[in-house]
């Protein structure tokens, strides 16, 4: 498979790609998004305290 989405004939399957890689990149960034707030949560219901790392 020709991979120059410029020429008509290897760009025959570009937006199914392009699909996929804004799905991908949208379920990434929401997975991430759950993750911090599950970590705030945590946080505020066990009253834990974020300390500082040692340097």
């Amino acid at each position: 498979m020709e991979m120059d989405f410029l020429d008509p004939q290897g760009a025959e399957h570009m937006p199914e790609m392009a699909d996929s890689s804004f799905a991908l990149d949208f379920l990434l960034t929401v997975k991430s998004g759950v993750k911090t707030v599950s970590i705030i949560l945590k946080i505020e219901w066990t009253g834990t305290q974020i300390q500082e790392p040692y340097m």
